[in-house]
């Protein structure tokens, strides 16, 4: 029964029109939702295969706040811009990957740390794992010369310390200086020591923890299970638009014909 046009709209009525066309709606729905099944399960297998960070360290704030030469943003986003790809594909080769290197970056929730990813299809796992290495290596050899340089500096501060430490151990009190002045220099020997072991014990631990290069907390790796394609997503999204397109057939139907029995 087709509605008339001057007929108020009528929920009912259009609920009775998909109820008489539902065999057509039920095959659009299930030749689309059986094909985009087929269609998932043929696609490539996509892996994750990612490595995380330490960006190089240089020193901390009075506050022990990390000073980094690039902090984990500033080495995303050249990495995300592609400023290290033409030095990738140098080392391994124009053929080592097809098109243009594409990483997924992430900062894990309260760390300064930087975790780099890329998605790779099941043939090109070992491949994924050799750019991001890769890709360290780049990383490394950035910064080894800024890290040597503050590495230096800190150990010319230590031995010039030791040596100020020396000078104050050889400081010979001599007979003829006064009861007073022995008292006082003996006083400020120990003062002085003191102060001079500390700064020479803090620039050691400066320069052996506080003071590295990029390093590898987590290497790179493969996800054991596979992250695409999303079987489940693309079921469902298949369902809603050949519901739709079901739908719209229904009405398409049941409209066309008293348009070519009118004309």
């Amino acid at each position: 029964m087709v509605q008339d046009k001057d007929a108020p709209f009528s929920l009912s009525a259009y609920a009775g029109i998909i109820a008489k066309h539902k065999a057509v709606v039920l095959i659009i729905v299930i030749v689309s939702v059986v094909t985009s099944l087929i269609i998932t399960m043929r696609l490539p297998r996509i892996y994750d295969v990612s490595m995380t960070i330490d960006p190089p360290l240089v020193g901390r704030t009075n506050d022990g706040y990390p000073i980094h030469i690039e902090a984990q943003d500033v080495i995303a986003g050249k990495v995300s811009y592609g400023a290290f790809d033409d030095e990738i594909k140098k080392d391994l080769g124009p053929d080592a990957w097809k098109g243009k290197l594409q990483f997924f970056l992430f900062n894990p929730p309260d760390t300064k740390l930087l975790r780099i990813s890329l998605k790779a299809e099941e043939k090109d796992r070992e491949k994924a794992v050799q750019i991001l290495n890769t890709l360290y290596d780049v990383l490394y050899k950035r910064y080894e010369k800024t890290i040597d340089a503050r590495s230096k500096e800190i150990t010319d501060l230590i031995e010039k310390t030791q040596a100020e430490i020396h000078a104050v151990l050889d400081k010979v009190l001599t007979v003829e200086d006064s009861f007073y002045e022995r008292y006082n220099a003996k006083k400020w020997k120990r003062y002085a020591l003191k102060e001079l072991i500390f700064l020479r014990d803090y620039l050691v631990i400066i320069k052996e923890k506080n003071i590295h290069n990029i390093a590898l907390v987590n290497k790179p790796k493969v996800s054991k299970r596979p992250i695409g394609p999303d079987v489940k997503a693309n079921l469902i999204f298949s369902f809603i638009i050949s519901l739709c397109a079901g739908i719209a057939a229904a009405f398409f139907i049941e409209y066309w014909k008293p348009f070519q029995t009118d004309r």
